[in-house]
């Protein structure tokens, strides 16, 4: 939400980046029966993410109140002004960003609310809301999480010698292709890559 509107897509496929590099972890952790070695250990295992829940805690007392917040909640366009001239570094940027902010205001108050049945009714709602439902659909009906979640057994079941290292393979493969759609997502857009991924999953079907 902070983030400047030239880099707001690869900021966002950074939280992605970090799921996945989770995985990988996890994945690590599990090859080899590494975890099993040190029985004792578990509950060390279990509070290792508390440390990038602290690390996240101590940043975010640094870090200014979202503008948008500020603007739009509690109407205060000096503290929005003041927040963007802290995040961006130059105020120009920041008064650009609060004209940009005051012009989507007005054309909210122009805006009509609308009804459930209004929203299943109007062909150009309906439109919209069947897209963001097929998108969720999407990624739960390509099979993903069932991948992460059963790789070893797949694995397994598929022939594989090593299905540990296959496991942590596809685990790296995933951070990668994360990695790499970092730039792709602002240079060739969220839809482009969406068709191309799905597109790829037909074909491979």
């Amino acid at each position: 939400e902070i983030s400047p509107v030239s880099v707001k897509g690869a900021v966002g496929v950074s939280h992605q980046f970090m799921i996945t590099f989770g995985i990988l972890v996890a994945f690590g952790l599990g090859y080899g029966n590494l975890l099993t070695s040190f029985p004792d250990y578990w509950h060390v295992y279990f509070a290792f993410p508390i440390l990038p829940a602290a690390y996240q805690l101590v940043l975010l007392m640094f870090c200014p109140e979202s503008p948008n917040w500020l603007y739009y909640n509690r109407e205060r366009e000096d503290l929005a002004r003041a927040a963007l001239s802290k995040l961006r570094g130059n105020p120009e940027r920041a008064d650009e960003e609060i004209d940009e902010m005051i012009k989507e205001r007005t054309a909210k108050g122009d805006s009509v609310m609308v009804s459930w049945g209004e929203l299943f009714s109007s062909p150009n709602l309906r439109l919209a809301l069947f897209i963001g439902l097929g998108l969720q659909c999407a990624q739960q009906l390509s099979g993903i999480n069932a991948i992460l979640n059963y790789a070893p057994e797949i694995f397994k079941g598929a022939g594989f010698d090593n299905a540990d290292l296959a496991t942590v393979i596809t685990g790296a493969i995933n951070v990668v292709m994360t990695f790499i759609s970092v730039p792709l997502m602002d240079k060739l857009g969220r839809r482009t890559l969406m068709l191309l991924g799905l597109g790829g999953m037909v074909a491979s079907y």
